[in-house]
């Protein structure tokens, strides 16, 4: 018996060093060859441009895209990489058809490098989720971050929710209210709730979020008295923190709404007061 788990315990180690060679020789060869993209760039001669001129802004993007549809250029998580960061720079430049073709080519690419490549896949269904956002297609963005959790839960298997996969499930749970899929959207901020509770290895402020966040959705589904403790909570944070920010005189608003719908008249004018005192 000892014999036979010691063996197994081996192959376990034989497998972990494959696996790490694997990873260390794909990074190499993503190293080297965008090294190579970046040094072509700049060493082929453009027709009808002076020797000492710089390729353009539009010029670079077009031969990035080229060069990462092009399957002779590398690895299929390399080229999604490169195809979801120049989707990004559309969409910051407010050219929405061009990001969106290309996040898909992107995600598409990804996939078939999920094993070995897995956060390059999150990335890119992170990205196409933000875009779809930004327009009003929650749909979409729900269907992205429905990929996408769990992948990153497999990423993370093995240790508490960190704030990649938390902040993967609230933005679902975002896209899920906005689709006023109140119950699915009610479950995540639930679940994500319960995750972050009495843990103090997550940055400042995921705690105090989470309990806004159920604040907001017990209060969107009726369920008031539920949603109170968890704005008292909230607030109390805030003040603890020393802060006069329109965050505050926000929370300060919404707990004094709350205790309206509660009856608690009194204490909602305490709450709005409080609140104008912030705006003013």
């Amino acid at each position: 018996r000892e014999a036979r788990a010691q063996a197994a315990a081996a192959q376990a180690a034989q497998a972990e060093a494959e696996h790490s060679r694997q990873v260390a020789e794909r990074e190499r060869d993503r190293a080297e060859a965008l090294n190579s993209f970046v040094l072509g760039l700049f060493s082929a001669q453009l027709p009808n441009r002076p020797r000492d001129e710089l390729p353009t802004t539009a010029e670079l993007l077009d031969a990035g895209v080229a060069w990462a549809r092009d399957p002779a250029s590398g690895e299929p998580a390399l080229r999604a990489q490169m195809l979801s960061a120049i989707a990004n720079v559309f969409h910051t430049r407010a050219r929405p058809d061009e990001a969106d073709e290309l996040i898909a080519e992107a995600i598409v690419l990804a996939r078939q490098d999920q094993a070995l490549a897995p956060t390059i896949l999150v990335q890119a269904l992170r990205r196409q989720a933000s875009f779809a956002m930004s327009r009003g297609d929650f749909a979409l963005a729900d269907a992205a971050l429905a990929e996408a959790v769990p992948v990153q839960e497999t990423i993370e298997a093995g240790a508490p929710a960190g704030p990649d996969l938390l902040g993967l499930r609230r933005t679902r749970a975002m896209a899920l209210a906005s689709r006023q899929d109140y119950a699915g959207a009610l479950a995540l901020f639930e679940a994500i709730h319960r995750d972050v509770s009495g843990r103090d290895d997550l940055p400042a402020g995921v705690a105090e979020r989470a309990g806004s966040d159920l604040a907001i959705i017990y209060s969107s589904v009726g369920r008031y008295a539920d949603a109170l403790p968890f704005s008292d909570a909230a607030v109390a944070a805030a003040e603890a923190r020393g802060a006069r920010d329109i965050r505050l005189g926000i929370g300060y608003s919404n707990n004094g709404r709350l205790r309206t719908y509660l009856g608690d008249h009194d204490g909602a004018r305490a709450r709005l007061d409080a609140a104008l005192a912030v705006f003013d």
